[in-house]
């Protein structure tokens, strides 16, 4: 992957090779769970990030008449928290937008 303003990306046709085989150029890849694109933003990481909470929180909805409080507390904290703040060192320039679909995450479980 090369990072790079787009513009000056797009511009350049750079061919990376190893032995004799050329590396592919790819718009995102996942590493160590964070998915990173060629511009370094974050919106497909966030996407990823949401849709995984999201799913994990409609299983703890369909399990809170069976549970009570603190096992939903600690089901947040291991399930839904942890996938939010992973690696959330990285992402000290997220737009308001990105921040407020994390912040809604976390709302949707109050």
């Amino acid at each position: 992957m090369l990072v790079g303003t787009y513009g000056r990306l797009k511009r350049q046709n750079v061919n990376v090779y190893i032995g004799n085989e050329r590396i592919e150029q790819v718009a995102y890849f996942k590493y160590l769970g964070v998915t990173l694109d060629c511009n370094l933003q974050w919106d497909k990481h966030i996407d990823t990030v949401v849709a995984k909470a999201k799913y994990k929180i409609m299983i703890m909805r369909k399990n809170k008449a069976y549970v009570n409080k603190e096992l939903l507390k600690l089901m947040y904290i291991g399930l839904i928290r942890s996938c939010i703040e992973y690696c959330a060192s990285l992402f000290t320039d997220l737009n308001k937008e990105q921040c407020r679909r994390l912040e809604g995450l976390q709302n949707d479980m109050l």
